[in-house]
């Protein structure tokens, strides 16, 4: 019991799905109707300056994009998908135009990685990302932002093998993800959101292991988590309510483990 409620409730606090507090749908709703006014102005734009067809394009792309994750985070999941598919068109009608372009694959692929489909459809969009993000990659190894993006594609591959119950292949994906995020933490310390998403790939391959009916693997990688993440709150006055449900969440989920059987 203890390996199903884990992996639902955990990953339901970490992902932001459900009802967010009052002031946060707020913030939501003020957010998405920024982004439609924007979105409004550009597709009057791109009807009306040729010229600069391309660039409205992608600024375009990018705010469905944008608007995609503002609807995921106030738990729409449908607007998120209706928003999301409409960033992707874009952007693979932009690519078709210029194949060539390495910077076109790495905004596609970051697209593809913050889908949230069943499983068929995930798992295909985490093989297009996989693709897209491999070669920029490899032109470019130096390129922090590719690096990122692997470590996210990595993530994504792994929840898809996660659900698909292949976690020998889960496992790769993750450690690959934490392995890339650590290298970028290594020559920047300061980016917190390294810092998050490293703990954040710990804590989906902690669930990995509660699956298997490895509590006590599980617990280790949670306090490995923890102790990520903890120096950098250290000294901080304001962490995020984000940041604060995190570690509360890890803190919370750590016990129960210890205090499970296997």
């Amino acid at each position: 019991m203890l390996g199903a409620n884990f992996g639902a409730n955990f990953g339901a606090s970490l992902g932001g799905t459900g009802v967010p507090p009052l002031k946060a749908r707020k913030r939501h709703e003020d957010d998405r109707r920024l982004v439609l006014r924007s979105l409004d102005i550009l597709d009057a734009l791109v009807e009306d300056d040729g010229a600069n067809l391309g660039k409205y394009q992608l600024e375009l792309a990018r705010g469905y994009r944008t608007l995609a994750e503002v609807q995921q985070r106030s738990a729409n999941p449908r607007a998120s998908e209706d928003a999301l598919a409409e960033s992707l068109r874009i952007f693979e009608l932009l690519l078709d135009e210029n194949p060539s372009s390495a910077g076109l694959r790495y905004e596609l692929a970051t697209t593809l990685t913050i889908s949230r489909q069943p499983i068929a459809v995930q798992e295909e969009r985490a093989d297009q990302a996989s693709r897209l993000s491999r070669e920029p990659l490899e032109e470019s190894p130096e390129m922090a932002r590719y690096e990122a993006l692997f470590a996210q594609v990595r993530e994504m591959s792994g929840a898809v093998a996660q659900r698909k119950k292949n976690y020998t292949r889960a496992k790769i994906n993750y450690e690959q993800a934490i392995r890339s995020y650590s290298k970028l933490l290594a020559d920047s310390r300061e980016v917190k959101a390294y810092q998050i998403r490293r703990a954040q790939t710990l804590a989906a391959l902690a669930r990995v292991k509660v699956e298997k009916g490895e509590s006590e693997a599980a617990a280790e990688l949670l306090d490995r988590a923890i102790r990520r993440i903890q120096p950098k709150f250290a000294g901080r006055r304001d962490p995020s309510p984000f940041e604060k449900r995190f570690l509360e969440r890890l803190n919370t989920e750590i016990a129960k483990l210890k205090k499970s059987p296997e």
